[in-house]
């Protein structure tokens, strides 16, 4: 019976840290999202960050009804893991669209001159790059 319940044991402490809820598995592409944003490549740039927020589930709330407030955060936070790129959440579900769209700045030097750019994110069911401008 001990043996049984030692064994029991083991099994929960391999297979409970196996159940943490898993990140998006897509990374962004750090040097060609870089290029994108100097070369104002934006189907490249929608290509990489369509990718990366195509793994993302929203959360919807009572204060977040189309619940991505979160995923909007992780998509800035994966941004700044990328040398020479900053983001930062200018705004969440700020542009009255329907869904939603929420705007992210980016800096960047391009030929030794820090550029800014802003991202508009769709809030959909599944987030989508919809532009930059600046």
């Amino acid at each position: 019976m001990k043996t049984c319940i030692y064994l029991l044991s083991f099994l929960l402490i391999i297979t409970i840290p196996n159940c943490e809820k898993e990140s998006s598995e897509t990374i962004i592409k750090c040097s060609e999202l870089l290029s994108a944003f100097q070369s104002n490549d934006t189907l490249k740039i929608k290509s990489e960050i369509d990718t990366y927020l195509s793994e993302l589930i929203p959360e919807p709330s009572l204060t977040d009804i189309e619940g991505h407030i979160e995923n909007t955060v992780q998509l800035v936070k994966e941004i700044n893991k990328c040398s020479g790129i900053k983001a930062e959440l200018v705004c969440y579900a700020c542009i009255y669209t329907y869904p939603s769209q929420s705007e992210i700045r980016v800096c960047f030097k391009n030929n030794g001159t820090e550029t800014i750019r802003i991202m508009d994110i769709l809030n959909s069911e599944k987030m989508k790059f919809i532009r930059i401008h600046e």
